[in-house]
């Protein structure tokens, strides 16, 4: 339910800040909610977690795709990015969610991470994409994967003398 994801969130948040409150943190699985509900706004914008793929589109030399779900029904990409699937999941989520998400993601599945490991070091994502690959055109999951790959950012120290 959307008050069980949005109590899930809070508590994620809660142990994340109680436990690791000075580590990076990378956390990724289906959330059963798509970018702008209450859940993801309470991990993303609360929590100061970002998400890959969002950050990923957003700078100039990391690669992303443009796949529009990552719940596939078992039927693949071709079926799902077409104009009536995209249709049909923009009213499935904004009856299922409340409020619509944009009309381009419907991913439900996310890799998040919270950058906060030092001020020497950090992390930046330099590919986040869905994966639509299907072995002998079967889909072995209902939801297509999300990768990631990160670079670490070694900062220079400045040294006194």
């Amino acid at each position: 339910s959307e008050e069980a994801r949005q109590n899930g969130a809070k508590l994620i948040l809660q142990k994340a800040n109680e436990l690791y409150p000075n580590h990076l943190i990378i956390m990724t699985g289906d959330f059963n909610c798509a970018p702008g509900h209450t859940a993801y706004q309470e991990l993303v914008s609360q929590g100061s977690f970002i998400d890959s793929w969002e950050e990923c589109r957003k700078i100039s030399n990391c690669y992303t795709n443009s796949v529009s779900s990552t719940f596939n029904w078992f039927l693949g990409d071709f079926v799902i990015s077409n104009f009536i699937m995209r249709s049909l999941q923009y009213l499935a989520f904004t009856i299922h969610g409340g409020r619509p998400p944009t009309w381009n993601r419907y991913h439900i599945d996310w890799i998040l991470y919270r950058n906060q490991i030092n001020q020497n070091l950090d992390i930046q994502t330099v590919y986040s994409a869905v994966e639509t690959w299907a072995y002998n055109a079967t889909q072995s999951s209902d939801h297509f994967p999300v990768i990631s790959l990160f670079r670490i950012n070694f900062k220079k120290s400045e040294q006194v003398n």
